[in-house]
């Protein structure tokens, strides 16, 4: 659910998504635009003006636990996961557009 805090009671908006949220970013060169990701490693980019989400990926196998926009590129998103891969993508279009992708070479400490 998406409320509008100046007249929460009036203005709800809300779109059915599968899995549980984990994050939301709104997007600062497309004010009406936020992107959210999933448990399942899913990025939703939606719309506050439509019903349905613009558009989704599957990004990740896990949770994509991170999510950053460019403050100087417009559509350019950048997203970590718990599998330790980094990816970047280009969301101008309203849709996703892989640029580029990195599997890190993280080593966990043993305890």
């Amino acid at each position: 659910c998406l409320y509008d805090c100046r007249n929460p009671k009036d203005n709800k908006k809300t779109w059915q998504l599968e899995n549980e949220i984990e994050q939301v970013l709104w997007n600062k060169f497309e004010p009406n635009q936020f992107i959210s990701t999933d448990n399942q490693g899913n990025i939703y980019l939606c719309d506050i003006r439509k019903e349905e989400t613009l558009s989704n990926v599957q990004a990740h196998q896990t949770t994509a636990a991170g999510i950053a926009l460019s403050s100087k590129v417009p559509g350019l998103l950048v997203t970590a996961s718990e599998e330790e891969c980094v990816k970047i993508w280009d969301i101008k279009s309203s849709s996703f557009e892989l640029v580029y992708e990195k599997k890190l070479k993280i080593v966990k400490k043993k305890r």
